[in-house]
């Protein structure tokens, strides 16, 4: 996430200039201006004169700060501010659209109010790919932490920015054409795989943090990840929101914070964050998605980080349910109430039945029951692939602690047969009762056996069938 408010005191002298007002010892309130904005007028400029009152400006309403405000209806966050927080939102949206980076209220507000209505700017807002995040308040009085306006910085120029926009409006018109027929969660899949397959995961290339860098250089970071899938979901007609918050994983990532998405499938509720599978890829490497992450529940999500008060304080959506949960979905979870081998092997055996078993991506529900898999996970190969007289097997296992997923890879031109015997992949469970007792002798010394990779990157995916 970046996101920085810079917390220098403004020179008061400077204030006045901009408020055209002035600000004595005694913290005097900067008098109220109409709430329309404007460009400044000289005073020496006489008003024309008239032999009839001039009526008063109609106050402005809720509408009209709407009107200013592009896709206002697919903002999540945004359409939860009073009417007074919209206002001032609307002020400063209109300016950012402008190319007006030097912004004043005419009033004082809180600056919490501002620091909120920053986060909403960044993270609601994917389309203002030529705002970096960093801002600075205009302190009327820094000690009561009063406000009067904003300076923002601008990473693009005009040109740069109109030929971002048509390169973006062209890729969502692909994108339209290539979902069109496919359903909520077909559609989801297909962006997660999209953004996993085609970005490389970067915290200092300028645009990392925008749809631009993202969809377009193929660079991002977890915020350019997850503003890039909320703004495309919300293109196709789906209700998508970006959160933020700390994470309670180790990281040595330069921003201090994460962020990542909820998204409305079939009536539900999901947290979705892409960057876990892929925070760690580097150019060149192609290793496969766990899922992890994909269309989890409020208690998984909140194990991992925390959520910024200013996203609870306007309230986010409940995310309870699981059924949209890409492994819960196609059987391949392994419960805590489970037997572990047999879960495993079970899993397995279906995978190789359906020609399948090069890519498997499994999911645990304890952190007990993961341990026990990536710590045995040879030992178990071992004793599965003898059950069906198969040898000479190679496997890389890529697995993601803090999802407790594993993706385990069988290179399948390398599994043999025995010459006096056939694999036959039966359809009855396996169980400790039928498993055969296994020699420790195998083909492929155990260190050029197993690969193991934390975390990983980028692969295309196996495709979502579709389930009604």
């Amino acid at each position: 996430m970046k996101i920085f408010k810079k917390t220098a005191t403004l020179i008061l002298a400077a204030a006045v200039l901009l408020c055209g007002c002035s600000i004595t010892n005694d913290k005097e309130e900067i008098p109220e201006t109409t709430d329309t904005v404007q460009e400044s007028v000289s005073s020496e400029i006489s008003a024309p004169e008239s032999t009839e009152s001039v009526p008063p400006a109609p106050k402005e309403t809720r509408e009209d700060f709407i009107a200013r405000i592009n896709d206002y209806d697919s903002k999540y966050f945004v359409k939860k501010l009073n009417d007074n927080l919209l206002k001032y939102f609307s002020i400063i949206y209109l300016n950012v659209v402008n190319f007006n980076n030097d912004i004043d209220f005419g009033t004082k507000i809180k600056a919490s109010d501002l620091d909120n209505m920053m986060y909403l700017l960044n993270y609601d807002c994917p389309e203002l790919i030529h705002l970096t995040g960093d801002y600075m308040p205009k302190y009327v009085d820094e000690e009561q932490q009063t406000v009067s306006g904003v300076r923002l910085w601008f990473i693009m120029d005009k040109e740069f920015y109109n030929t971002a926009v048509k390169q973006l409006d062209d890729f969502i018109t692909d994108l339209q054409e290539k979902v069109k027929d496919q359903n909520e969660l077909q559609r989801e899949l297909y962006i997660y795989d999209y953004l996993f397959n085609n970005t490389i995961y970067n915290e200092t290339e300028l645009y990392s943090g925008s749809i631009y860098g993202t969809i377009i250089n193929h660079k991002g970071r977890c915020e350019g990840l997850c503003k890039s899938f909320m703004w495309c979901m919300r293109k196709l007609g789906n209700e998508c929101l970006c959160v933020s918050g700390m994470p309670k994983w180790e990281t040595t990532s330069v921003y201090s914070s994460h962020s990542w998405n909820i998204v409305k499938i079939d009536g539900e509720y999901y947290h979705l964050d892409i960057t876990v599978d892929n925070m760690n890829a580097a150019e060149g490497e192609h290793n496969p998605p766990t899922y992890g992450f994909f269309n989890v529940t409020d208690s998984f999500v909140l194990e991992s980080r925390t959520i910024e008060k200013t996203y609870t304080d306007l309230g986010i959506p409940a995310c309870t349910d699981e059924s949209k949960n890409y492994h819960i979905r196609k059987g391949l979870i392994i419960r805590k109430t489970d037997d572990i081998k047999t879960a495993f092997f079970n899993m397995l055996r279906r995978k190789f039945k359906e020609n399948s078993f090069d890519n498997i991506t499994i999911k645990f529900d304890d952190t007990e029951n993961y341990n026990n898999v990536v710590q045995n996970i040879n030992e178990y190969l071992k004793e599965f692939f003898a059950k069906y007289s198969i040898t000479g097997y190679t496997y890389t296992t890529y697995c993601n602690q803090l999802s407790r997923t594993m993706v385990l890879y069988c290179d399948a031109e390398s599994l043999q047969l025995q010459e006096d015997s056939q694999a036959v992949i039966t359809d009855e469970p396996i169980s400790d009762d039928n498993i055969e007792p296994v020699e420790e002798s195998t083909d492929i010394p155990p260190d050029e056996q197993q690969e193991q990779v934390d975390n990983n990157e980028m692969l295309p995916s196996e495709n979502w069938e579709q389930q009604e």
